[in-house]
């Protein structure tokens, strides 16, 4: 009779890798729910969606074994209530060492340097944030009309994203060598996703000599390994099967060729769910009337990813609003050696939803039943490639 295998003979399993979507007071149970759906559909076999309450965040041990934390909307003030200090310290500190930050919505807000939410209503919240992953202001609602107790101020916003270039992890997923025990720089994939730099001050990455996650003995954070999201870990769908995408590659999307020249940065137009969602302006940017920001010089082409002024710290455009002057949908912050991708929008909702803002069910300024057709229509297609590449981002 075989005997179990042991951690004595060599053969222990390695540890159960993870994807959480927070579910603590101020997540909204839609949105939480339909990110854990969306994230378990992109993940590769033996990765593990699941939710993460307050308490166990604050515990801390989920650290080393979780590739991505998703802060999904909801409202972000019970965030900064349950999470300031101690559980916004643990949330840094595991980007830093090399995992990754999804925030959708509230989430996004929570994750800038500072939050204007409707300033002078009566749904005003104003002030900064611990997190601070981008810097500078999450101001909104984008769209007009948010209610916290219905869908009134739901719409199908207009997008221009940027495609995950050629050889990134939505086009290297399928290939990619699984490695669940991989930590830092180990499960980073091939060329060109490393995000280590070439030193790593002590302290920011985990040694791995803890297994734990509490706090050493003089109180301070134990250091742990955190593994890091790469494209073995994903299964994304090459196809989008719709016909509501436009794709605009070089100079006539603001985009530029790659340094080979074989590549241009190919920008994609679509709809997707917004409900009291942010734009988010770098500090030090100049402000366009109406709360969005012109970025690229102009409001028919998207900003280029490196576009210098409009990207401070490193920050790259994902999508643009392309009805409010190009203002920033979502972007890509590095933070030390992880990544936090902010979406102003939700990407994880169901079509159902976006068809019902889109049919003006509900909705404050959706477009009329039946609008939309070709490169700005309402399909399946397009908010579901856009998922794929927020998915995509995460890991790069």
């Amino acid at each position: 009779m075989p005997r179990a295998a042991s951690a004595d003979d060599g053969t222990a399993r390695s540890p159960q890798l993870h994807v959480l979507v927070y579910a603590g007071e101020g997540a909204g149970q839609l949105s939480a729910r339909t990110a854990l759906e969306a994230v378990q559909s992109h993940l590769a076999p033996g990765v593990q969606a699941r939710y993460v309450g307050t308490a166990e965040l604050l515990e801390g041990s989920w650290r080393s074994t979780t590739l991505l934390l998703v802060m999904p909307g909801g409202a972000d003030l019970p965030y900064c209530k349950l999470l300031n200090g101690r559980g916004n310290r643990l949330l840094r500190d595991f980007v830093e060492a090399g995992g990754s930050y999804l925030g959708l919505c509230a989430g996004a807000y929570y994750g800038c340097s500072r939050v204007e939410f409707e300033p002078g209503s009566a749904l005003q919240v104003v002030g900064d944030r611990e997190l601070g992953f981008f810097p500078g202001v999450a101001r909104g609602a984008a769209y007009p009309g948010f209610d916290y107790r219905s869908e009134r101020g739901a719409h199908a916003a207009p997008l221009r994203f940027r495609a995950p270039p050629s050889g990134s992890a939505a086009a290297t997923a399928a290939g990619a060598r699984p490695d669940a025990a991989a930590c830092g720089a180990a499960a980073g994939g091939g060329p060109g996703t490393s995000r280590l730099p070439a030193a790593v001050p002590a302290g920011v990455r985990g040694s791995g000599a803890t297994s734990g996650g509490g706090s050493d003995s003089n109180g301070e954070e134990a250091s742990v390994c955190v593994p890091r999201l790469g494209p073995q870990h994903l299964a994304l769908r090459a196809e989008h099967g719709s016909t509501d995408v436009r794709r605009a590659s070089g100079g006539a999307a603001g985009g530029s060729s790659t340094a080979g020249g074989s590549d241009a940065e190919v920008w994609v137009s679509c709809r997707d769910y917004s409900n009291g969602g942010p734009v988010f302006l770098p500090y030090g940017a100049s402000q366009a009337g109406g709360g969005a920001i012109g970025t690229a010089g102009t409001s028919s082409s998207p900003p280029s990813s490196s576009t210098p002024a409009a990207l401070p710290g490193g920050v790259q455009v994902l999508a643009v609003y392309s009805e409010l002057g190009n203002a920033l949908a979502a972007v890509s912050c590095p933070v030390g050696s992880g990544v936090a991708v902010l979406c102003g929008t939700h990407p994880e909702m169901p079509h159902a939803l976006l068809l019902r803002a889109a049919e003006g069910t509900g909705s404050g300024s959706g477009l009329e039943p039946g609008a939309g057709s070709g490169a700005e229509g309402v399909s399946t297609g397009g908010p579901r490639l856009y998922g794929e590449h927020v998915a995509a981002l995460a890991v790069e």
